[in-house]
C-alpha cells in the first residue's frame, strides 16, 4: 500500500498499526494490543501521517477510510486491497 503524496509504501507493522488506530485505541492500547512498546506505536503513527501527508490521527483516520472505501488510489495498485489483506 503506498502512501498518498509521498509514494512511499505503507510497512505492515504500520498497517497493524492503523487497524488498531481504526477501532479507537490509544497508543498504550495498541501497543498493548501489538505487543510492542508505545514510543514504536507513536514511531509507527509519525511515519504513517509523513506518508500520508496528514497532520493529525482524525485525518490519517479518515484518509485510511477514504483508502478502505476506493475512493483513493494508489499508482501502484489497489490500497482497497492493501487494507483489507491486513
Amino acid at each position: 500500500m503506498q502512501g498518498s503524496d509521498s509514494g512511499e509504501r505503507i510497512t505492515p507493522a504500520e498497517s497493524r498499526v492503523l487497524l488498531e488506530l481504526q477501532k479507537g485505541l490509544s497508543n498504550r492500547d495498541i501497543a498493548h494490543q501489538l505487543v510492542l512498546s508505545p514510543r514504536t506505536v507513536e514511531s509507527h503513527i509519525s511515519s504513517l501521517l509523513a506518508k500520508t501527508a496528514c497532520t493529525n490521527r482524525t485525518q490519517l483516520l479518515l484518509w485510511s477510510q477514504a483508502c478502505a472505501s476506493g475512493a483513493i488510489g494508489s499508482a501502484g495498485g489497489s490500497t482497497q486491497a492493501g487494507l483489507a489483506q491486513r
